[in-house]
């Protein structure tokens, strides 16, 4: 996953089926979880379809950003978000952007 993720950042590359190969494995319990979601925002590039990574966003705020998480997970989740987001700047929709605002003085 490593290799890829710099492969696909350095050379721009546009292999669709490895974000939904990745959202697979983006859940709170998995054992490696940050070091799969830093080659998460590694592999994001401005030349990559929002289709492709709104469905990512969708899931990381359902899994990560909630109120039966807790504070650890919640901040990373926000953090990966963010780095999605200065990456490709369109894939944000307007409800997840409030949804997530909302956190903004959450503990």
């Amino acid at each position: 996953m490593a290799v890829l993720s710099r492969l696909i950042a350095r050379h721009k590359l546009i292999i669709l089926s490895y974000y939904s190969y990745l959202q697979k494995y983006l859940y709170p319990h998995q054992r490696d979880i940050v070091r799969i979601l830093a080659f998460l925002a590694e592999a994001c590039h401005n030349l990559i379809p929002e289709t492709e990574l709104q469905p990512i966003i969708k899931h990381k705020v359902d899994n990560f950003v909630n109120d039966r998480c807790n504070e650890e997970k919640i901040t990373i989740g926000i953090n990966v978000i963010r780095e999605l987001c200065l990456k490709a700047p369109m894939i944000m929709d307007e409800f997840h952007l409030n949804y997530i605002a909302h956190y903004k003085s959450y503990k």
